[in-house]
Order: C-alpha cells, then structure tokens, then sequence
C-alpha cells in the first residue's frame, strides 16, 4: 500500500505528465498540438486544493475532480496509518518468529504481490477497459467518470494516456517488489552462511 501511495505521487506530478505527452505525441498516440503539461497544471492544482475556477471545464467535470481529490487524499492519509501498522506488526512477527521468519514472510508477500500484479497487468493489456472502467465503478458513483471524448477532461487525459501510466506504475512497482525479493533473499541467510559454490 506504500508503495502503491507513494507511486501515484510521482504519477500525479507535472514532470511525469510532461513526459507521458511527449511519448505519446512522439509515438503519433496523441496530437501534437494538444495537450501539454501547462494545460493540465490547473486540473492538477485543483486536486492539490486550489479551489479556483477551471475555465473550460464543464459542471460535471469540476465536480469529477472534487471526487478525485477526496479520493486521493484519503489514499494518502491513509498511508501513515497504514504505514504505522505495519511497522507494529512486523515487530510483532519478528519478535514471534524471528528475523529469518520475517525476512522470508515479506518475500512471500512481495512474490505474491508481484503475481497478482502481473496477473492484473496481463488483464490490462488485454482488455484495458475492464480494469479502467472497474477501477472507477469502485472508487466512483456510477458514471459521473465518464464523459464525451470532446470534453476538456477527455482531450488532457485521454484512455491512451491511462493505458500508458498504468503500464509504468505497474512496471515501477514491479522493480520495487523485484528489489525486496532480492533483498529478502540476501538477508535469509544464516550468519555465515554461503551458497553453494561460494
């Protein structure tokens, strides 16, 4: 879930929106003269709280990104709670089952994490509407996300730039989930232990 928090706020910065446009617009995936990061720098402060006015956007698109901006931030806030468990209970692992005992419980997590993340991303690239539209339907009231693709909303963040992002939030926190693995590992050792070959 850290992880996770911790990723969208690089996906909801300027300088990734930036470089997403411009792979797309390199690719021909999305026109050249629209978007850019500057058009959609206000849509961005409004989720950050700048209640101020959004020209272009339509009541039901204003009204959109309120619902993001409550979503986000209890995404957010529930990360140090979240966070704060997670701490206390691997204390109490590792004073249950000792280090080794935890180290190789948090490398079965993350392979499993890892999985299912593959599985989803696998379902993606298949049917990438079904993981967006279920995605909204669970977060969202029933078709206030969706909007007609000539709307302002739709012409920043069409579904060529969802499919995109969600592609690189998967593959990042597929490293990460890679990297605990590793480390896991190297610390599942006994003291002076070797592998085989060593």
């Amino acid at each position: 879930m850290t992880l996770a928090t911790t990723n969208l706020r690089l996906f909801f910065s300027l300088d990734y929106i930036d470089w997403c446009y411009s792979r797309l617009q390199k690719t021909g995936a999305m026109a050249s003269e629209w978007p850019t990061a500057a058009t959609a720098a206000p849509v961005l402060r409004f989720i950050d709280g700048d209640l101020g006015a959004l020209p272009g956007l339509t009541k039901d698109e204003s009204s959109h990104l309120i619902d993001v901006r409550a979503v986000r931030s209890a995404a957010y806030s529930s990360t140090l709670a979240g966070t704060t468990a997670i701490l206390l209970m691997s204390l109490a692992l590792i004073t249950t089952i000792g280090r080794r005992g935890f180290t190789r419980l948090v490398h079965q997590a993350a392979l499993m994490a890892a999985a299912l993340l593959a599985l989803a991303l696998l379902v993606a690239t298949i049917d990438f509407n079904l993981i967006f539209d279920s995605g909204h339907a669970l977060v969202f009231a029933t078709d206030t996300w969706l909007f007609d693709a000539d709307t302002t909303l739709m012409r920043l963040f069409p579904p060529v730039f969802w499919r995109g992002a969600v592609s690189d939030l998967s593959f990042l926190t597929l490293i990460e989930l890679a990297a605990i693995t590793v480390f896991t590992s190297m610390f599942d050792r006994a003291p002076g232990e070797r592998q085989a070959g060593d």
